[in-house]
């Protein structure tokens, strides 16, 4: 949890340094509390807990709630030995960091 509070701080940080918070929104919450948003994002970063699949389920609610559209770019990190399924998505890069797998994607073209 610490680790979690850690890295958001860092993200925040570097939005500020970027004097970007306007333009930016950090939620440290599960996807499966949130609503419609009143458009698409532009990233998407998630970092679900490793070998549950809840990358997978959270890209697809995200999806259908319309957080994604065609010009959002998502990164889902999952353990180094997982392969998400991103049903409905086209890989874009796929990198190993360690204990992680990096998987950056965006919507498949309709």
């Amino acid at each position: 949890m610490e680790q979690d509070a850690a890295a958001i701080r860092a993200i925040r940080t570097n939005i500020a340094n970027l004097h970007a918070q306007a333009q930016c929104d950090v939620r440290a919450s599960s996807v499966m509390s949130l609503a419609a948003p009143k458009a698409p994002l532009d990233l998407i970063l998630l970092d679900p807990p490793y070998a549950t699949g809840a990358g997978d389920v959270a890209l697809d609610k995200l999806n259908r709630l319309g957080w994604i559209g065609p010009r959002t770019w998502v990164s889902l990190e999952t353990g180094v030995d997982e392969a998400p399924k991103l049903k409905g998505f086209d890989v874009q890069a796929d990198r190993k960091v360690g204990k992680a797998r990096i998987t950056l994607a965006k919507l498949a073209a309709q």
